[in-house]
């Protein structure tokens, strides 16, 4: 990363046009936390404001013509999962379901209820219709049954 950022560090420096940081790191936006200073002044951040930020990773300096460049990488805390679901177990939580929100939470079980368990019911009872075909059509093969053209 830090060859990454050295590419251009000169020109960014003296135009102080910082926009470079933000097509190299929009692939980590909110996966990673990026914080690059100059000179202890932030040039450049790519906070998710709805996660917490958590521990570092990896801190290096780049010094450059008597410039500073301090990059920092952290990662975001994981999300409190037992709070986000109990909207989801509580009974006294049903009202609550079907308000206008969505958010990550709400969204994995709209998706799960809504489209993937019916597709799996759907494919459970062709699986179950294959099934009894093949069975009722050797019950018939072993009772030598005819069928209705063959009666005269």
């Amino acid at each position: 990363m830090k060859g990454l950022l050295q590419l251009n560090l000169d020109t960014m420096i003296q135009t102080n046009n910082y926009s470079y940081f933000i097509d190299i790191f929009k692939e980590y936006y909110g996966k990673l936390y990026i914080q690059i200073m100059v000179d202890n002044n932030i040039v450049f951040q790519n906070i998710d404001p709805t996660r917490e930020i958590g521990e570092i990773n990896e801190k290096f300096d780049i010094n450059n013509n008597n410039r500073n460049l301090i990059v920092t990488i952290s990662n975001y805390k994981s999300p409190l999962w037992n709070d986000a679901f109990m909207q989801w177990v509580n009974p006294q939580n049903i009202p609550k379901w079907f308000l206008p929100k969505l958010n990550y939470i709400t969204l994995s079980f709209v998706t799960f209820f809504f489209i993937l368990l019916p597709t799996w019911f759907a494919l459970l009872m062709l699986y179950k219709a294959q099934h009894e075909s093949r069975l009722l059509r050797n019950l018939l093969e072993e009772l030598d049954f005819e069928g209705p053209e063959e009666k005269q």
